[in-house]
């Protein structure tokens, strides 16, 4: 028997969309969104390849994974593993660690996500794993 930790949990490199060890992901870059960012995290070898590049190679990169994650290629392409990128959100839901938000996701309902997003929401995480979340005044 093993024990959480040497549980392995696999992402896809927007780039390649390969599936590697999320516990290897990094945020490489971030892309503005809504109200908050879109962090990529990218497999070694991309990693390598994106931190080589000239300034314009990033942004063609940059972009073409966005178009990855926007067309679901890895997800048509084998449907097992989500893409190793995460909204700023999640990343803050989930204290600041990117991995365990790329591992566990936001856990918040939909609804509240998209009123957060939106700037209509926000929420508290205490310790112990207790949520609230609640509507922002319209009037601040």
């Amino acid at each position: 028997m093993h024990s959480p930790s040497d549980e392995k949990f696999f992402v896809n490199c927007p780039k390649c969309r390969e599936a590697f060890d999320h516990a290897l992901a990094e945020p490489v870059f971030y892309s503005p969104v809504h109200k908050s960012d879109l962090y990529f995290a990218l497999c070694s070898e991309c990693t390598a390849t994106f931190e080589a590049a000239s300034l314009s190679e990033k942004k063609k990169i940059a972009s073409a994974c966005f178009i990855n994650v926007k067309n679901g290629i890895a997800t048509q392409r084998c449907g097992c593993h989500p893409w190793a990128m995460i909204c700023g959100i999640t990343i803050s839901f989930n204290f600041g660690d990117f991995q365990a938000a790329l591992r566990h996701g936001h856990e918040l309902p939909r609804e509240i996500y998209i009123e957060i997003l939106e700037g209509r929401a926000d929420f508290i995480r205490f310790p112990g794993g207790v949520v609230v979340s609640y509507a922002l005044d319209e009037s601040d």
